[in-house]
Order: C-alpha cells, then sequence, then structure tokens
C-alpha cells in the first residue's frame, strides 16, 4: 500500500479593482505569459509540501486532528500543526520515542526504525513551517489530503 501525502494552503484572491489582474510569466517550456483578472481566479491552492508513505504522520493526523476520518482533503489549523510539528521534534531529539509517540504502523512497535523515518519528520517540520509561515502572512485555509 502506497499513499502520496499533500500538505496545501488555499488563499482567496479578493480584490475590488476591476483591473486587478494575476500575471504568469513565459516558462521554458514555451508556455506564453498571460494576465488573467483575479474575477476569473476566486482562489489558488498553493502545494506546499508532499511525502509519500510517512504513515506515522498520516495516522497522527487521522487520530489526532480528523476525528478517524480518513474524507480528505481536510482543513487544519495552526495550533494542530504546532501540535504535529512538537511531536516530530520530541522523536527526533530522542530516536527511542518513535513507537509511543509516532508508530509507523498503527497501534503496533515495528523499531529500530532507519533513517528515512526521520528524514520524514525533519521533512514534515520544514512543510509545517512553511504552511503556518504562508498562512501567516497571506491568510487563506491550510489542508492535508492524500491520494491512495
Amino acid at each position: 500500500m502506497s499513499v502520496d501525502m499533500y500538505f496545501t494552503v488555499k488563499l482567496y484572491l479578493e480584490d475590488k479593482r476591476k483591473d486587478a489582474v494575476l500575471t504568469i510569466p513565459e516558462n521554458e517550456d514555451g508556455r506564453k505569459a498571460m494576465s488573467i483578472p483575479l474575477s476569473f481566479v476566486p482562489s489558488i491552492t498553493l502545494r506546499i509540501g508532499q511525502l509519500c508513505n510517512a504513515f506515522q504522520i498520516h495516522w497522527w493526523l487521522v487520530d489526532n486532528a480528523f476525528d478517524g476520518s480518513e474524507d480528505f482533503p481536510q482543513g487544519m489549523d495552526g495550533y494542530t500543526l504546532g501540535q504535529l510539528k512538537e511531536v516530530c521534534e520530541k522523536v527526533l531529539r530522542s530516536r527511542e520515542l518513535a513507537d509511543t509517540l509516532l508508530p509507523f504502523v498503527r497501534g503496533e512497535n515495528v523499531g529500530p526504525y532507519l533513517e528515512w523515518y526521520f528524514q520524514d519528520l525533519r521533512d514534515t517540520v520544514d512543510i509545517i513551517d512553511r504552511m503556518l509561515d504562508i498562512e501567516g502572512r497571506y491568510g487563506g485555509r491550510m489542508y492535508y489530503s492524500t491520494i491512495w
């Protein structure tokens, strides 16, 4: 079983000026630059981070943030992301806490954990920092979703 995990922030582009535009520059593939009236683009979704098969993070979110629900996407708040960041940092400081705080397999002890497990935790902390920064500066709504 494999799961792709996406962390996004949806920004709402509300501008009362009739001439406000979203400008997209030309890219290397030859797509021409374009300017789109903001009235056509009420929101944009920024993909802040992606993990693959970080089940320890997925199950923590399902159990602690979404009341056991796996109906995605799910909105998240800064408090919950802060809690997840704290748990990741605790396990990174004291690796023996992995099975207790962030078990890879739900409800089972499968340690010892390899380096990829801890890299997922470091990546999660980085993703959370970026999400909170963007949400703090621009507002919007934070989401988590998966593709199995």
